[in-house]
């Protein structure tokens, strides 16, 4: 029997305009009736794409004592964490969807700020094989996780932007097909550059890798 798809949007608190949403939006219904996670500030994101939270997690301290947003969703689910933690709030919120059955998340607010917590967010993309598709859009990029089990492939018009790069540790046996700079069988480590700024071929893209993990970025013109 197929897994029920169970899919989750995730408002962390990081930069976010609701042109990215509307950008996912555009692509369809599918998340209609996804589960609306908003961790910690990333409430204020979730408000003002008018969606309802569905689950808050956090340890709250980016929601001043006086926001309002919290007394008028009571009803809203709320996993309170202390702020003396070993993982960060959007971490959590990762696991917790693993251990719930999530099958497909969507994150937004992870870029932006300081430099040292857009590092760890982007990073925890690839701390593990996540057990669900995982997907991240931001103000220019729209990319997911290739893993072994996950490949990537999707109609894009030529000359479409991407890169691609190894997110735990060597990623060996990648292959990209559909693109100017095809690659075949080949191994990509950290800081090789070889997968930066390539370009759609036309048809179909396709990105897989034998081993590791890859970040696929898609460079986004809307």
């Amino acid at each position: 029997m197929a897994q029920q798809v169970k899919r989750a949007l995730v408002f962390a608190n990081g930069d976010f305009s609701i042109a990215h949403y509307h950008y996912l939006a555009s692509q369809g219904n599918e998340y209609v009736d996804a589960l609306v996670v908003c961790v910690d500030g990333g409430l204020k994101h979730c408000l003002d794409c008018q969606l309802k939270p569905s689950l808050l997690i956090g340890d709250m301290d980016s929601i001043a004592s006086d926001h309002k947003h919290l007394t008028q969703y009571s009803d809203v689910e709320k996993i309170v964490h202390p702020p003396e933690k070993n993982q960060s709030d959007l971490h959590l919120s990762l696991q917790l969807l693993a251990d719930r059955g999530v099958t497909d998340v969507v994150v937004f607010g992870h870029s932006g700020g300081r430099t040292d917590h857009m590092l760890f967010n982007w990073s925890l993309f690839g701390a593990t094989q996540w057990p669900f598709k995982l997907r991240m859009i931001d103000a220019t990029l729209d990319a997911c996780v290739v893993c072994p089990e996950l490949d990537f492939s999707s109609q894009l018009e030529p000359g479409t932007v991407f890169s691609v790069l190894p997110i735990s540790g060597d990623a060996t046996g990648v292959s990209v097909a559909g693109a100017k700079y095809p690659l075949t069988d080949v191994t990509l480590s950290a800081g090789d550059s070889l997968g930066l700024s390539n370009e759609t071929s036309g048809g179909t893209l396709r990105i897989s890798t034998e081993t590791g993990l890859l970040l696929f970025m898609l460079v986004r013109t809307q």
